[in-house]
């Protein structure tokens, strides 16, 4: 990035970029570890982890114990690869195609059982014949 202007100026300016980069990173470590947590309480709601996880904090009422875990795994994560996007890549590779292998599988039997949308379907209900 080149810039013309005082040395001040410049420095602040890319103070200001890893500001906003830093804040913007944030918010999406956020979004990630709540909607795995949301995932982690239907996980328990539905009894395949244990009830231990869904336990509230005294003070806030989250179910602190998967964000505790959630946060700690993603930290794990990070110091294990030390940050190398390259040893990442495989893995988030993997992982999307996974999730697009069963979401065709699942929706594979719905559209057996509903079949194809038809225009007929669009046309007023017939009165009831009895």
């Amino acid at each position: 990035m080149y810039l013309v202007g005082p040395t001040v100026a410049k420095l602040l300016f890319h103070a200001f970029v890893v500001l906003v980069g830093v804040l913007i990173l944030s918010g999406a470590a956020n979004t990630a570890i709540l909607g795995a947590n949301g995932v982690l309480n239907r996980l328990c709601e539905t009894r395949v982890l244990t009830s231990w996880f869904q336990r509230p904090h005294r003070r806030y009422g989250t179910t602190y114990r998967t964000i505790n875990l959630i946060t700690l795994l993603q930290v794990l994560t990070i110091v294990l690869s030390r940050g190398n996007f390259y040893v990442l890549a495989p893995c988030t590779r993997l992982a999307s195609s996974g999730v697009s292998r069963s979401m065709a599988s699942r929706s594979h039997p719905a559209l057996q059982i509903t079949g194809t949308p038809r225009m007929e379907s669009a046309r007023q209900p017939e009165a009831w014949k009895s």
